[in-house]
């Protein structure tokens, strides 16, 4: 058993979950808005911190391991420090009814998917492209190198080559 949950622990429900990329920590949300992150060597929680009045309905952890995006049951993503769950960015996602699932594409770029899915990057809230029409297609995914990034489209899988910037 990683943890024991303690009566407090067990009037939320765990909603979100998501590794870092080199596999020493992970991040939790749950129902309450709350954020943990826990070391796995260490088996601990170094920080918590609740973020906002609404469940963490989805939380991603950028490539490079220094932000964290929830988003909670509206149009909009938060961008967190990891170290101290300070926040950095906030915007509304215009293009996509019925956000649904966020992922770091590359540091600083957010796939988000709904009823559409468009990459966005998280310094500025601005829309870099879409990158499939309707459909909703949640399926995201980033290589455990970084350097590829596939999604769902109407009919077909896409494959991204970060560095080239080309689907």
């Amino acid at each position: 058993v990683f943890l024991e949950l303690t009566a407090a622990d067990q009037e939320r429900t765990m909603l979100s979950l998501a590794v870092s990329p080199d596999g020493k920590w992970f991040a939790s949300g749950d129902s309450t808005g709350m954020v943990r992150v826990w070391s796995l060597a260490e088996r601990k929680e170094v920080i918590a911190k609740k973020l906002g009045p609404t469940g963490i309905q989805y939380l991603a952890i950028s490539p490079d391991a220094q932000e964290i995006a929830t988003i909670s049951y509206d149009n909009e993503v938060t961008t967190w420090s990891v170290d101290a769950l300070e926040q950095k960015n906030q915007f509304e996602i215009v293009d996509t009814n019925s956000l649904n699932r966020i992922e770091y594409a590359a540091p600083h770029m957010l796939a988000a998917a709904g009823n559409t899915t468009s990459l966005w990057d998280t310094s500025t809230g601005q829309l870099v492209r879409a990158l499939s029409p309707g459909r909703y297609s949640f399926a995201l995914a980033r290589s455990p190198d970084g350097t590829q990034f596939i999604h769902g489209g109407d009919d077909s899988l896409h494959l991204w080559n970060v560095a080239d910037s080309k689907e």
